[in-house]
């Protein structure tokens, strides 16, 4: 099954929304600080999606979830906010969110985005993974540099494969968030910041 971490200081909060998960066939962990979520817990073997709670938005909450983004481009991650924090919103999507919601909300709303989530992350897997035909074709031209005394070049062939193949998928991830991002800003005309701490 798909595997969800909650993130929320919000203890309550948490243990209800992660028993509904539970139900709903998903496997579920809870933690209390983002700080304690590092880069090995995501990956294909790892974490599908993270529910952040961004209704107090902590000292370097946003700065973490860039890094955790970059390190992982295909987590997925789900902001769950309180009306009226626009800014955070859009400072959080730009950091690499690819969703929200607004609490208090419904079970079909949460239903809906964790399942457009991990249909995403599965997207974002497959074109991350080469092909056997790919990888053939690639091992053979990196043979045959290889063969030559290239073996810088053999080298620089395999890596930069996989590195663009990565750079394709997060400039497809960039273009998907980019029209709710910009509709937040169009509606409420915020200037994105980054707050210490919401009351």
């Amino acid at each position: 099954s798909a595997r969800i971490r909650i993130v929320s200081p919000d203890a309550p909060f948490a243990d209800s929304l992660g028993q509904r998960l539970h139900g709903w066939g998903l496997a579920v962990a809870i933690e209390s600080d983002f700080r304690s979520i590092t880069p090995a817990a995501g990956g294909e073997d790892g974490d599908d999606l993270v529910l952040l709670d961004v209704r107090r938005c902590d000292d370097g909450l946003l700065g973490w979830l860039s890094s955790l983004k970059q390190a992982l481009p295909a987590l997925e991650v789900i902001l769950l906010n309180r009306p009226g924090q626009v800014a955070i919103s859009i400072a959080a999507m730009q950091a690499g969110a690819s969703s929200e919601l607004s609490a208090p909300f419904d079970l079909a709303a949460l239903r809906r985005a964790v399942s457009a989530a991990l249909r995403l992350r599965r997207k974002r897997l497959e074109r991350a993974r080469p092909s056997l035909l790919e990888r053939f074709q690639r091992a053979m031209s990196a043979a045959t540099f290889a063969h030559a005394g290239e073996f810088e070049t053999a080298s620089d062939m395999l890596a930069d494969d996989g590195e663009g193949r990565r750079r394709e998928a997060d400039d497809e991830d960039r273009e998907g968030i980019e029209t709710p991002v910009r509709r937040l800003s169009e509606n409420f005309a915020v200037r994105p910041r980054i707050r210490s701490r919401t009351s």
